[in-house]
């Protein structure tokens, strides 16, 4: 359980350089002209979205009152 509550209280500091890598997967794939590329970009929009909606609702302060709720 303090795995998690690690993991939610840190999360833009892991998902924000995964959605980079995930977004540089994406050029890589766009070079090649591939589908995938589309599937990384989502994904690294995705990541940066949820990154912001967590400062946006302030997850620095509750993310540990949201696990409490969740589990």
């Amino acid at each position: 359980m303090h795995f998690l509550y690690s993991v939610l209280r840190f999360f833009p500091f892991w998902v924000l350089p995964t959605a980079f890598i995930l977004a540089e997967i994406g050029l890589f794939f766009r070079r090649r002209k591939s589908r995938l590329q589309f599937t990384f970009f989502g994904l690294a929009g995705f990541l940066f979205l949820l990154t912001l909606l967590w400062f946006g609702f302030r997850g620095d302060l509750y993310s540990d009152q949201w696990l409490n709720a969740l589990f």
